[in-house]
């Protein structure tokens, strides 16, 4: 029997859906199970075969997985295996500023691989002076979760931040050690490619061509791992930066519309409506004064 972890098991689940525990009881092996939440593990000392839908994968100190709800795994023939295991559901990361998607590193380990139907879609191997660093961080994650002090659930959402972007930026350094199908990496690469790059006039023809995908499997490889259209999710990112320049600056609203990508006044102000459910004048209005 296969058992289903539920974060609501944990004593935070409800009011903060996060938890990290260190994981040192494997002598052998863990049954293979399944979770309703997003889970990143670090190996830290030892090796295992990591059973993955019933496929075995060699895993060993260093490595860094994270895995989606669907997916079945669990631990054979462990030899002093020690791991951090982070139960999380996505809007933790809610504190992560914009910027950071736009790194291929995070679209991967963070979005791509843990949607992928593949049984073992992405691993980064860290270095070990990369391992000790991170080793040290989620020991004070695993600190302040326990002490449960003043402000915790803030100071671990906040360390935990920390802690994707470094592994963003282990992703990103010269030689990284990184195991993934070829076709994550590319549909990582051209989504944070268009993180950075959605105030341009570049159509789907282009930024599929980019991809290396035909624009039909484009789409169709967006869809399964973004739940939504390419162009949809560019023009997302366009009213997103939109509202912040109608928050933040006095600028005219066709001007905003101009600087957020658009090259229609009118139809901008329909998609806003559309998106936000108020005209950008009335966003504008209701939002006033607010930080």
């Amino acid at each position: 029997m296969v058992r289903k972890y539920r974060i609501e098991d944990y004593e935070e689940g409800l009011s903060f859906p996060f938890n990290i525990q260190l994981d040192i009881s494997v002598k052998t092996e863990f049954p293979e199970h399944t979770h309703d939440h997003t889970e990143l593990v670090l190996i830290l000392k030892g090796s295992a075969t990591h059973m993955v839908n019933g496929r075995p994968y060699f895993v060993q100190a260093g490595d860094v997985f994270v895995f989606s709800p669907h997916v079945r795994h669990g631990f054979r023939q462990a030899l002093g295996l020690e791991m951090v295991n982070i139960m999380f559901r996505p809007e933790i990361l809610s504190g992560l500023h914009s910027d950071i998607k736009g790194f291929s590193g995070f679209q991967t380990l963070f979005v791509v691989a843990p949607s992928s139907r593949e049984d073992f879609p992405c691993r980064l191997r860290l270095t070990p002076k990369a391992l000790a660093f991170a080793a040290g961080l989620t020991t004070r994650i695993i600190g302040e979760f326990e002490k449960k002090a003043e402000g915790y659930r803030s100071l671990c959402r906040a360390l935990f931040c920390e802690f994707v972007i470094f592994l963003v930026r282990q992703y990103g350094r010269e030689g990284a050690e990184i195991e993934a199908p070829a076709a994550t990496l590319r549909l990582a690469e051209t989504v944070a490619w268009m993180e950075k790059n959605y105030l341009g006039q570049a159509g789907l023809e282009e930024i599929a061509k980019l991809s290396g995908f035909s624009r039909r499997h484009f789409i169709r490889l967006f869809k399964e791992h973004y739940q939504t259209t390419p162009l949809r999710y560019i023009l997302d990112l366009r009213i997103r930066h939109s509202q912040a320049l109608l928050n933040h600056t006095d600028r005219r609203i066709t001007q905003i519309a101009f600087d957020s990508g658009f090259t229609d006044s009118n139809y901008f102000s329909r998609q806003f409506r559309r998106s936000v459910g108020h005209s950008p004048a009335e966003f504008r209005r209701r939002t006033a004064g607010n930080p």
